[in-house]
């Protein structure tokens, strides 16, 4: 509609000069005549007609002076009109019973009289079907909807010789072409246009026949022919129409959709099964964010109570870490445990509610919300935004952002810290924003700039900062950039001067050359407006408060800043706390300091020492952290600011707990004082009681300010250990009251990894193993991992886990266990399928029990994030030893295991051997990669859990080349009973092709095997950045010829489509013939179909791979694409399979899994495929899936027809 005006205005000005809005009718001087008395009365041609919704009714005034104004006096319909012109453009009828009438009023700008117009808006008139594919000959009958019910028909195009009557009713020609069918409205004069393609094979086509699709989700499976109007058949549960061809999964199921065109009656049908996702333990994840904070108090909704705003950035309140904003409402009796109003991120990890903060920013007189949100992604990625919520009376603000402001580039991060004040002393807001990882155009990277938005009356803002403050040190007496200085993180503003401007003070991380964190506070003096500019905050600070010796001691001076007048001169004094100082009485004692208010000049020439610098300081007691949070508050109501200090490890003297944490408060009268005048003790050891702070005001009316501390390591169960943190009012007299916040389970990755095991307990079915591998688990911490394994059933799996592996000797925080599980065949030799589970960030200790662990003489130094691989022994019935019989730690620290492949024997000894891969592996080269073989062996006799320190290493020879990233068995290639496997270098270059990348086949090796060396074939990628080889897939024949063929992943291949991703098939013949030299991935002279790639735009098609036997004969190939839009949503994930032949891939798959609708499920990001006797089972994870519990992850079976 918008547009049908510009045009509309565009036209006008080229016919009558430049289009301008008249004069309002109280502009024109004296007094007016009535129409009447100069000429014919004021009318309006037509005073009534009826307008299809949308389109444009030109109307005609008459009478009066001619100098006309229209109007809209009742708009229902959301329409509009020219106010010079009179052309009305309709808006949308409201859809129920009452006509939807629009008023236009007509009125003369040289004397006194109007005149008015009812247009009643109607639906424009459609025809249907809009397109249709038809054969020759047939006949159907088209029917308009909408408008005013009187329609006519005729052929606008007749290429096949085809005709219409009067009733709609079409015969299509002789000929095979387009035809266009006409609608015409004979009462509105409105068109509406239907496309028939006549062909000489019409049919409904429906590729492929079966889909799977997670419950609560929706598919709009594609259709091609026919008219896009169907009726339905459902024969089964689980699945409903939405409308059209889009289903939607109510509940597990599973149905037989039949299509019937409505205009041509043919049909097509398609087999849908509606997915459950599998039961695993879901628990809030620990909190443990010592970024939470109080983000204001006030009377926001005007009851006369003080309500109090939480920013949690942390809180996975609907994402993992989409942070969230908490309201409390104040009442009488206080403040309610439970928040009013949440506000969340949009998105996963954006980390809404990093700054906060209450100011009346447009100038109404009522308080607006100000929420950072430092990881947004509104233009780029992390480029930060600031949204600001308008206060409304009677209300918690209004609903959504009414104003916004973003970085400039990606991993700004800015919001990170925001501050609203006078800096120019014009009597308006103005507000400053910190992006710490932002730089100014030629300036060093990750400096960190402020962006400073100067206010305007009436609170209005330019979208661009009117100054950017960027992070600079002094070098030889200048200023310069510095890198990594990451100034912004944190914001306070004051008159520290007392010239009545406002100056803002700033914490920058890396204060020099050599100072990682040891922390640096800079003041930057507010300027009034001059003939330069508009004024505010000077580019260089006039204090520069650090280390003066340059030494780092990673203290982090200055990451909680607060500006406020503490001894009543007028002055704003600043405070800076220093949490993890090495003090007089240990290691992280920490410490508070306060700088008096004072003359500034102009920019600073030295260094200012911390302690120098100082005019009160205060000094914790060894690992208090004294200062984990601080600010400036009057809390006694004297008019002047106290110092409060969050001291999150503190115990105060004679407690029976330990480290609790506690808050204490310095009275700024007279002082501050020396001592605190009043402590607040955390309720249980090792909370952090303390960690983020904030100051409420009076709630009680007894004349002393409520605090509000955050304890994120607080136990609700004593010895517990789990994290789940909590927030406590503190009232100034009595125990602290805990606040209310849901901690919803989220993040845990269910779904990382999914590996079927076979038929473990001899009922002829498949058990599945899945991994979480950022479980939290209670009494052992966070992101520790945990696998689930589930009993096979003839539709796939029970729901419920049998066992889940976790908290057994080693296991610990951050370990992330799970990240890839695997059959590992017999690896004891004790007759039982045992179970392979990656560790990926486990570290090698420097000593073992040695009651727990066979070490032998050990394996060295300590070895953090190296990754290992436990091997769990399977018992016969379906499940696993509960501690692991063995344990391999990966060989290079920092570097991670990554893959794994099992049930495979590299060196023919006849027990199933383990290929772990290390794609960050620096042995010879920076990243160059590396595999591992852990061969198998008997178990510890005593039962202890059996370390292996090494395996027989092979590394890659490119640097940043990524060998290791995947493997997979290819089973005995050449014949000479020792098993072969591939290995992907996605970031190869071969041919000095970027990123192509290349797959190296590695034939077994050994006493026994054809080798005692490793040798090898190298298959090549030619795409520049496809990155092939980065998924891999293998140990079946594909292709019929008696060889095991393997599947290569490029899932960065681009097209025009951007990464669509591409999967080859390489026939394991093919790649034996290269050993000892190179060639192309796939042979280019096959007359098969070798490669198929992504469906949809920015897919990464062969994310995850898997092959299996078909019950029918044959076999198949499973492709996981984590962003596929196959459900007809981009970005919600999917897999295909597809069979394969001796002419390789199908040309379309048989099955498709879509992913869940929430979108960014990750649904695909790994697959596993297995033949149990007469069925094949079909098993895929989706780790940020959200059927089960949003963003928690989810895994789903299914049994392949």
């Amino acid at each position: 509609m918008r547009a049908s005006l510009l045009l509309l205005g565009l036209w006008l000005s080229a016919c009558n000069g430049k289009f301008t809005v008249p004069p309002e009718p109280g502009e024109m001087e004296g007094v007016r005549p009535r129409c009447g008395e100069i000429g014919e009365p004021l009318a309006v041609s037509p005073v009534t007609a009826t307008v299809g919704a949308g389109q444009l009714r030109v109307l005609r005034g008459s009478g009066g002076t001619g100098v006309y104004r229209w109007s809209l006096a009742e708009n229902v319909s959301g329409g509009d009109v020219d106010p010079n012109a009179g052309v009305y453009v309709a808006g949308t009828p409201l859809g129920d019973a009452e006509a939807t009438v629009d008023v236009v009023l007509l009125e003369d700008r040289g004397c006194r009289g109007e005149a008015t117009a009812s247009l009643t808006v109607e639906d424009a008139p459609r025809v249907l079907p809009s397109r249709v594919e038809v054969e020759r000959g047939e006949t159907l009958t088209f029917v308009g909807e909408g408008g005013s019910g009187r329609y006519a028909f005729s052929l606008a195009t007749d290429a096949t010789g085809g005709s219409i009557d009067a009733t709609g009713r079409y015969t299509a020609g002789a000929r095979t072409g387009t035809d266009v069918v006409r609608l015409t409205d004979e009462e509105l004069g409105a068109t509406a246009d239907a496309v028939v393609d006549v062909v000489a094979d019409a049919s409904l086509v429906l590729a492929p026949p079966e889909w799977a699709v997670p419950i609560g989700s929706t598919v709009t499976l594609p259709i091609e022919g026919g008219s896009g109007e169907y009726d339905l058949r459902i024969e089964g549960s689980g699945v409903v129409q939405v409308a059209g061809a889009t289903l939607r999964m109510e509940s597990a199921g599973e149905a037989m959709v039949t299509f019937t065109d409505r205009f041509t009656s043919r049909t097509v049908s398609a087999r849908v099964v509606s997915l459950a996702a599998h039961e695993a333990s879901r628990r809030h994840p620990g909190d443990r964010s010592e970024r939470h904070q109080v983000g204001g108090a006030a009377d926001i909704d005007g009851d006369g109570f003080r309500d109090v705003v939480l920013a949690m950035p942390d809180l996975g309140r609907d994402w993992t870490d989409s942070g969230a904003v908490l309201i409390f409402r104040g009442t009488a009796t206080g403040l309610e445990a439970t928040p009013a109003r949440v506000l969340s991120g949009s998105y996963r990890d954006e980390e809404y509610g990093t700054s906060a903060s209450l100011a009346d920013l447009d100038g109404d007189g009522r308080l607006d919300l100000l929420v950072g949100a430092r990881r947004a992604d509104p233009i780029r990625r992390d480029v930060g935004a600031l949204y600001v919520y308008a206060g409304v009376e009677g209300a918690l603000f209004a609903e959504t952002p009414t104003r916004a402001f973003f970085g400039q580039n990606s991993f700004d991060l800015f919001g990170s810290a925001h501050v609203t004040c006078d800096f120019n002393g014009d009597g308006v807001l103005d507000l400053a924003v910190g992006a710490p990882f932002g730089q100014d155009a030629d300036g060093a990277r990750d400096q960190g700039v402020i962006g400073v938005y100067l206010g305007y009356s009436g609170g209005r803002f330019v979208s661009s900062p009117d100054v950017n403050v960027v992070g600079q040190i002094l070098v030889d007496g200048e200023w310069v950039g510095h890198e990594s200085m990451r100034l912004g993180e944190s914001l306070a503003a004051g008159d520290y001067d007392g010239d009545g401007l406002c100056d803002l003070a700033a914490y920058a991380s890396s204060p020099g050359p050599d100072q990682q964190d040891s922390g640096a506070v800079l003041l930057f003096r507010g300027r009034a407006p001059d003939d330069t500019g508009r004024g505010g905050p000077a580019r260089q600070p006039s204090l520069f408060w650090a280390l003066a010796d340059g030494s780092d001691d990673n203290a982090r001076f200055g990451e909680d800043l607060a500006m406020g007048d503490v001894d009543g001169d007028g002055l704003a004094d600043l405070l800076a706390s220093r949490y993890l100082h090495d003090g007089a009485e240990g290691n992280d004692s920490g410490a508070i300091y306060l700088r008096r208010g004072r003359a500034l000049s102009g920019p600073a020439t030295a260094i200012t020492g911390v302690e120098a610098g100082a005019d009160w300081s205060r000094e914790g007691g060894g690992s208090d952290r004294m200062g984990n949070a601080a600010l400036l508050y009057d809390v006694d109501g004297d008019g002047r600011a106290d110092v409060i200090s969050g001291d999150s490890r503190a115990t105060p003297e004679e407690s029976e707990l330990s480290r609790p944490g506690v808050v204490r408060v310095y009275r700024g009268a007279g002082g501050p004082s020396a001592t605190p005048d009043r402590e607040h003790v955390g309720p249980v050891n090792d909370s952090r009681f303390g960690a983020g702070l904030g100051a409420v005001g009076d709630l009680d009316g007894d004349g002393q300010s409520e605090l509000i501390a955050f304890a994120p390591y607080y136990d609700p169960v004593e010895g517990e250990n789990d994290d789940r943190g909590a927030v406590f009012l503190l009232p100034s007299r009595g125990a602290p009251v805990e606040l209310q916040v849901e901690r919803p389970s989220r993040g845990q990755r269910v779904g990382q990894s999914v590996a079927w095991l076979g038929d473990l307990d001899g009922d002829g079915l498949p058990e599945l193993a899945v991994g979480a591998s950022l479980a939290d688990i209670t009494g052992v911490g966070r992101d520790v991992g945990a696998v689930h394994v589930y009993r096979g059933t003839a539709s796939g799996v029970d729901p419920t886990p049998i066992q889940t592996l976790s908290g057994f000797a080693g296991h610990s925080e951050g370990d992330h266990f799970g990240e890839v599980v695997r059959l590992a065949g017999d690896f004891d030799g004790d007759g039982q399928a045992d179970l392979a589970v990656v560790s990926r960030q486990d570290d090698l200790p420097s000593s073992f029990d040695d009651a727990v662990y066979d070490a032998g003489g050990g394996c060295g130094e300590a070895r953090s994030n190296s990754g290992a691989v436990y091997v769990f022994a399977g018992v016969g019935d379906g499940t696993f030893e509960p501690e692991p019989a063995f344990v391999y730690y990966g060989p290079d620290a920092g570097q991670f295991v990554d893959d794994l492949v099992g049930e495979l024997d590299v060196d023919g000894d006849g027990r199933p051997d383990l290929v772990a891969g290390g794609p960050f592996w620096d042995f010879g080269g920076n990243d160059r990669g590396g595999v591992e073989i852990i061969a198998g062996r008997p178990r510890a006799m005593d039962g202890r859990v059996l370390v292996i320190c090494a395996g027989d290493r092979v590394t890659g020879d490119q640097n940043d080349a990524h060998y290791g990233t995947a493997v997979a068995r290819l089973g005995d290639l050449d014949g000479d009973g020792c098993d072969d496997f591939a290995v992907g270098a996605p970031e190869a270059d071969p041919g000095d092709v970027r990123n192509a990348g290349e797959v190296v086949l590695q034939l077994g090796w050994g006493p026994t095997c054809a080798s005692t060396t490793p040798r090898a074939a190298r298959l090549r990628g030619n795409d520049r950045d496809s990155q092939a080889g980065r998924h891999l897939g293998g140990g079946i024949d594909l292709t019929g010829d008696g060889s095991v063929d393997l599947l290569v992943g490029a899932s960065n291949f681009r097209d025009g489509r951007g990464e669509v991703g591409r999967v080859y098939l390489v026939n394991g013949a093919y790649a034996l013939s290269r050993l000892g030299g190179a060639g192309p991935i796939i042979d280019a002279g096959s007359a098969a179909t070798l490669a198929v790639d992504g469906s949809s735009p920015g897919e990464r098609f062969g994310f995850s791979l898997a092959v299996t036997t078909l019950p029918g004969g044959g076999a198949a190939a499973v492709v996981g694409g984590i962003y596929g839009g196959a459900s007809g949503v981009i970005d919600t994930g999917g897999v295909a399979v597809y069979e394969t032949s001796a002419m390789g891939f199908a040309r379309q798959p048989r099955l498709r899994v879509s992913g869940e609708s929430a979108g960014e499920s990750l649904l695909g990001y790994s697959v596993s495929a297995r033949r149990a006797g007469p069925r094949a089972f079909l098993a895929v994870g989706a780790p940020f899936g959200s059927t089960a519990a949003t963003d928690d992850g989810a895994s789903y079976a299914l049994v392949l027809q």
